[in-house]
């Protein structure tokens, strides 16, 4: 299991350099960056860094979430702000065995923290398959962005989040070498085809609930979807085939 912390648009050298520090602490080693607003390898950077050169060094940087979590499975934002839509936050010290219940699905976690000033848009977390959020005392003073990475990556420190080996299925098929991925594009599909009323946000609240979902249940909603979308195409490559009778 490897998890890769995305920065979309960090603002300032010393939390980048921060962040650095506290993951390879924590058995951590990667760290990816959304459109920086500062230099990873500045001199300040490099200061808070301190004896982490290279996960600075190895540093990659993108143009959206998209191309930065592009071989991740599943994708955990954090938040501390209340949103104006629903969503159904789950705590940092959940996620260790949420991820481990994911069993052989999920192999690379994307951890997304946004920037210092407003944080992560509604766009990405609309975009994430899981929502997190650190319970604190007080709203304020909230917690800097190299604080917050520090407090996810002990909590997901790597001897914590050891995978469960139980892999029930309904049949010896595996789901895909996409995993996780690949399961939400199958569900997807299946309520394209139902032309369910609402399905943007039908769909938001799937990929949010999918996020959640255990190995044995993610393998029976897998064959599920598969075999109501398979019957979809029947019936609807029928219907077309009448009409033009």
């Amino acid at each position: 299991m490897e998890i890769v912390f995305i920065l979309d648009h960090p603002e300032h050298p010393a939390n980048i350099g921060g962040a650095a520090r506290a993951i390879k602490t924590t058995g951590h080693g990667t760290i990816r960056l959304i459109q920086p607003l500062a230099d990873h390898l500045s001199n300040e950077a490099l200061a808070l860094a301190h004896g982490s050169k290279e996960i600075l060094e190895g540093i990659e940087t993108f143009s959206s979430l998209s191309e930065a979590a592009f071989d991740c499975d599943l994708i955990i934002a954090t938040t501390a702000r209340h949103r104006r839509f629903k969503i159904d936050y789950t705590e940092a010290d959940e996620l260790p065995k949420m991820i481990a219940e994911k069993g052989s699905l999920v192999k690379k976690v994307a951890l997304l923290f946004g920037g210092e000033r407003s944080g992560l848009s509604d766009e990405m977390i609309r975009q994430s398959d899981v929502v997190s959020t650190l319970p604190l005392a007080t709203t304020y003073p909230s917690l800097n962005l190299a604080q917050a990475i520090m407090l996810y990556a002990y909590i997901l420190r790597t001897d914590r989040v050891k995978l469960q080996t139980t892999d029930f299925r309904v049949n010896k098929d595996p789901l895909d070498s996409s995993q996780h991925r690949y399961l939400v594009e199958k569900v997807m599909d299946m309520i394209d085809l139902l032309q369910m009323k609402d399905s943007r946000i039908l769909k938001e609240h799937v990929r949010k609930a999918l996020g959640k979902v255990p190995v044995a249940e993610s393998h029976l909603i897998h064959e599920i979807s598969k075999r109501v979308t398979d019957r979809l195409k029947i019936n609807n490559n029928l219907q077309t085939e009448v009409s033009h009778d």
